[in-house]
């Protein structure tokens, strides 16, 4: 559960993932298995929530004019 909760504030609030990565990595070494596919599973969907704002960083940067989805074009 507390994995869960880990994983939703990291998801809302990317500025913390590098606050919360170590707590995920930390929960790795658990005795209980669950917890440590858990945390596997967590730190998995804040990678891909990492990798998904930089590539929309990225291509802001390089593409600016183009609207994002739901902007309506000024064409």
């Amino acid at each position: 559960m507390a994995v869960r909760v880990i994983e939703e504030i990291g998801l809302k609030a990317m500025e913390n993932c590098s606050i919360l990565i170590p707590v995920l990595l930390g929960l790795l070494r658990d005795n209980d298995s669950v917890v440590a596919r858990e945390s596997i599973v967590s730190g998995t969907h804040l990678y891909c929530g990492v990798l998904e704002e930089m590539a929309l960083q990225v291509s802001f940067c390089l593409y600016p004019t183009i609207p994002l989805l739901g902007e309506k074009s000024e064409v």
